[in-house]
């Protein structure tokens, strides 16, 4: 269960510090990235953490929270819960 939590949490820490980034004018900062590599790498990382939080609802044996504006891919969803738990397991 900590490796989904921990990429989870080390993602979200992520997508802060590119957030930042996308700006163009404005931008107080050390710049890690241009701010176009940087809108690509939020839209990126939204859609993972989006089945990342799905797939440990459902490890944990809650009642995912599945979004209603947004698409999502259930055999996305399907493999993470497949491949975490046989980490649970071991």
């Amino acid at each position: 269960m900590n490796t989904i939590k921990n990429e989870i949490i080390s993602l979200s820490k992520y997508q802060v510090e590119v957030k930042a980034n996308r700006k163009t004018v404005t931008f107080n900062g050390e710049r890690i990235m241009s701010a176009q590599k940087a809108s690509w790498q939020v839209l990126k990382n939204r859609v993972r953490l989006r089945h990342l939080f799905i797939a440990y609802a459902i490890l944990k044996g809650k009642e995912p929270v599945y979004p209603t504006k947004v698409d999502y891919s259930q055999s996305l969803v399907d493999k993470l819960v497949e491949q975490y738990s046989k980490n649970i397991a071991a």
